[in-house]
């Protein structure tokens, strides 16, 4: 009989696969979002174009300026989301968006759903518990969970709605997130999914897009500006992630 790869934890989610989760990968999952910095060029740096380029120039070949390379730092505090930083959302207090998130994936209008988010609304940092440690612990509580039968389709704007919250309730926050300019914002690594469509998808990916659209949400309401073109062309990709993945089937957390 074939033996199983070494695992720290085994889920399985109805009309889903069995997921493995290994402990190299737990290890790297939560801190902050990164950000991709450009670093400067020699003022005479080129870079030699060829093919198509060259022919319209009548075989001349084409001189183009070289694409600045970037460097990856790590992000504010603000953007992790396993970081300690009470806020209030649909109700309750909680102490990350983490924690938020993992109660979330319960439905609170039934019996059962209530008892499993409010059991993971309790679970408060112990003593001397790191935010990364306290992390996990609420992430393996809520990875046991009878999800609702939309989560794959809402949960993007859910954690979207959870993080609004959690820079709402604290200014130093929104500040550390300004402070970031317009610098790119990718996320860090964590885990992927198959959606119901087949496609699939990253929170890598879709963590730095949702500190992206919270910055620009937070610039515009902080100049009065009018929704610039980045935020419309972000909102929609979340408005179309849900529908692609068959839209919500209960009232969302926030509503």
């Amino acid at each position: 009989m074939s033996r199983l790869p070494p695992v720290s934890f085994y889920r399985y989610r109805p009309r889903r696969r069995l997921i493995l989760f290994s402990h190299e990968h737990l290890a790297h999952m939560g801190g902050p979002c990164y950000l991709l910095i450009e670093e400067p060029l020699p003022a005479d740096a080129v870079a030699l174009s060829h093919g198509t380029d060259a022919q319209a120039l009548g075989g001349h070949v084409a001189l183009t300026p070289a694409v600045a390379p970037r460097k990856r730092i790590s992000g504010p505090p603000c953007t992790d989301n396993f970081q300690v930083a009470q806020f209030h959302f649909d109700g309750d207090t909680w102490q990350s968006v983490e924690q938020c998130y993992q109660a979330c994936k319960f439905l609170k209008t039934t019996a059962h759903g209530a008892s499993g988010r409010q059991r993971i609304q309790r679970m408060l940092p112990f003593a001397g518990e790191t935010d990364h440690n306290h992390g996990m612990r609420v992430w393996r509580e809520g990875a046991r969970a009878d999800l609702r039968s939309d989560w794959d389709a809402v949960k993007i704007e859910v954690m979207l709605r959870i993080c609004r919250a959690k820079l709402l309730a604290n200014e130093d926050l929104r500040r550390e997130l300004l402070g970031t300019g317009d610098v790119q914002i990718t996320g860090a690594p964590s885990t992927s999914w198959t959606g119901r469509t087949g496609n699939g998808y990253s929170w890598t990916s879709w963590n730095g897009r949702i500190q992206t659209l919270l910055r620009e949400e937070l610039r515009q309401q902080a100049a009065g500006d009018p929704p610039s073109e980045l935020y419309a062309n972000l909102r929609k990709q979340f408005d179309e992630y849900m529908a692609t993945e068959g839209g919500s089937e209960h009232p969302l957390p926030g509503d």
